[in-house]
């Protein structure tokens, strides 16, 4: 149990590591701002269509009792409010881990140049899709997995949650993993075959990343240094100032 531990401990030291390296920060600003954007565009393409719905709705009760008008514009100002809020809540922590995509396999790299002497390697466009189709295609599996696993959970609450951690996490530990590998030209099946050996290691950094992920909008705050922890993972060292 010592090594899943070991795992589970990169977890924290990647997400530690983060905050002190304040150079790194600056990798977070760009899924923010494309975030902010678009949550932007959402809430006011969402209070738009409300006030469509208020001045239809208010053409339709003219004759009503003015308390009444009010009521009906209010409430569906108030449902365009709720709906914003529950939009945010519920894809947050998705599109952050999509944007943030985006710009941390620059930061993988800024890491292993500067803390562990390695330098990038030029991959291919044509290896770049490649790459990218056999990560959407884990993915895929892995929400089929979750989904099957999700069914069990209901009719077996214990075993059936258990078994949902443990091989999410798992699969998660893995697409971790794949980013380190990707930017030094090995696909997800030669990293696999790296990690063959260290499935432990894997196993606990990847479930504590999963549990992590469980609590309400804190992949905001821990996904960047679960990035580095991968690496460090992947590297089989921490990074060396």
């Amino acid at each position: 149990m010592k090594r899943f531990f070991y795992g589970a401990g990169l977890v924290f030291e990647g997400i530690s590591f983060f905050y002190r390296e304040r150079k790194l920060w600056k990798y977070v600003a760009g899924p923010v701002f494309i975030l902010i954007v678009t949550y932007a565009l959402s809430i006011w393409g969402i209070l738009l269509l409300s006030q469509k719905l208020v001045r239809y709705s208010e053409a339709l009760v003219a004759g009503w009792p003015e308390f009444l008008r009010n009521l009906i514009s209010g409430s569906l100002f108030a449902t365009a409010l709720i709906l914003c809020a529950i939009v945010i809540v519920t894809t947050v922590s998705t599109l952050f881990e999509i944007f943030g995509g985006l710009f941390f396999d620059r930061m993988v790299e800024e890491i292993n140049k500067k803390y562990y002497n390695i330098d990038s390697v030029a991959v291919p466009l044509k290896k770049q899709l490649l790459f990218t189709c056999q990560g959407g295609w884990y993915g895929v599996k892995t929400a089929l997995i979750f989904a099957v696993l999700f069914i069990t959970g209901i009719f077996l609450p214990f075993w059936g949650q258990l078994l949902l951690i443990v091989f999410t996490g798992i699969r998660l530990g893995y697409s971790f993993l794949f980013v380190p590998g990707f930017i030094r030209g090995e696909g997800v099946a030669e990293t696999s075959a790296l990690f063959k050996n260290k499935k432990l290691e894997v196993a606990g950094f990847g479930i504590c990343a999963y549990l992590c992920q469980l609590l309400p909008f804190a992949v905001l705050f821990t996904l960047p240094g679960m990035v580095a922890g991968a690496l460090m993972l992947y590297n089989g060292r921490e990074p060396q100032r």
